[in-house]
């Protein structure tokens, strides 16, 4: 009975158009749902950004107060060329960054000599935690010691980190030269000649010798002492050519005083997409790319390094450092300690590995 009775008032009320006002609810319904769902989300992801931001600025404190602690006479960078020089230029890049991170004062120190090896044995030689760090060139580190007499273990640093990279030996010549492409270099009348820097110590110096074991190409390198020694040769006609980077030749080639020639590189570089890379016009074996990054003395204590190589990640985190070294085409490539560490050795063996082309 009760059952017909339900049925009788549900008939009713259908009749009546009463349950057409559920329909009219539910819309509504689903839009406060939705409200709550999206607010709810919003709420969360700015507690997540909030907890970011806090993470973000213990760990900065932390950092500080840790280099302070670590190191109350400040930090020495140490690097191998004067001002203009491509280490000196990312030492002062990475400074004021690196300085600011750790609280104490970074001071990047040129130690000139022996085609950079004397950097390398000075900061071979310090004590391990004593705050002396080098900016450390790959392959050119294990170039000097295998090749240059480098009194100092390539392999024995302590790696900190990788901070700039996608870089190579550049050859540029002076602009209007008619040498503007690898080609132009194969079908050269006489000797030709390229300024470098460092006899047996520079990837400059190893590139000139692919340039003549593979590729048979009649040059010969003439030393200088860095590379705007060896642009300012070729700006007044003293050589004709300059193995440097592309950093370092930069402004000329803005201004249109040199031109590029080849580079080394594996396959065309971004920042330079209508320039030969040896990798494609020449043999692959002989490409490479430079890389810049830090490192320590050997015996470095795990808790030093490791407070080191968060800075150096901080770093190279900034927008801003990112953008200012873009603009100078040093281009930031951030490295892990492990990773550059992994890296260290694989340009060590390659370097090894072509021993008996490159004596």
């Amino acid at each position: 009975m009760r059952c017909l009775l339900y049925k009788e008032r549900e008939y009713t009320l259908r009749k009546r158009g009463s349950f057409p006002r559920t329909k009219q609810l539910y819309p509504i319904v689903v839009l406060l749902a939705t409200a709550i769902l999206l607010t709810a989300c919003s709420s969360t992801s700015t507690t997540v950004a909030q907890t970011k931001k806090t993470n973000s600025a213990q760990v900065a404190h932390s950092l500080t107060a840790e280099g302070k602690k670590l190191f109350p006479n400040g930090i020495t960078l140490v690097v191998n060329l004067p001002p203009g020089g491509v280490s000196y230029t990312d030492g002062a890049e990475i400074q004021p960054y690196l300085q600011k991170v750790l609280g104490v004062p970074v001071t990047v120190r040129p130690i000139v000599g022996g085609s950079g090896n004397t950097a390398a044995e000075y900061v071979y030689h310090a004590a391990p935690n004593s705050g002396i760090l080098m900016m450390s060139l790959l392959p050119q580190l294990a170039i000097g010691q295998l090749l240059g007499g480098g009194k100092y273990n390539t392999l024995s640093y302590t790696p900190l980190g990788g901070i700039f990279g996608n870089d190579t030996s550049l050859y540029v010549a002076k602009y209007g030269s008619p040498y503007r492409n690898f080609a132009s270099l194969q079908h050269a009348q006489g000797t030709l000649t390229v300024g470098e820097f460092g006899v047996k110590s520079s990837a400059g110096w190893m590139s000139t010798v692919f340039l003549k074991k593979i590729n048979h190409i009649n040059i010969k390198g003439v030393p200088f002492g860095n590379a705007a020694q060896s642009m300012d040769a070729v700006l007044s006609g003293a050589v004709d050519l300059a193995s440097v980077t592309a950093a370092q030749a930069l402004k000329l080639m803005q201004a249109k005083r040199v031109q590029p020639v080849v580079d080394f590189a594996p396959k065309p570089l971004s920042y330079l997409p209508n320039v030969n890379s040896i990798g494609q016009v020449g043999n692959p074996d002989e490409a490479f790319t430079l890389s810049m990054g830090v490192v320590g003395p050997p015996g470095m204590s795990p808790h030093v390094s490791k407070i080191l190589s968060q800075a150096l990640l901080r770093v190279s985190e900034n927008p801003e450092f990112q953008s200012k070294a873009r603009k100078m085409l040093t281009m930031p490539v951030y490295l892990s300690a492990t990773a550059w560490g992994a890296l260290t050795h694989q340009e060590y063996d390659m370097v090894h590995s072509k021993l008996s082309m490159l004596q």
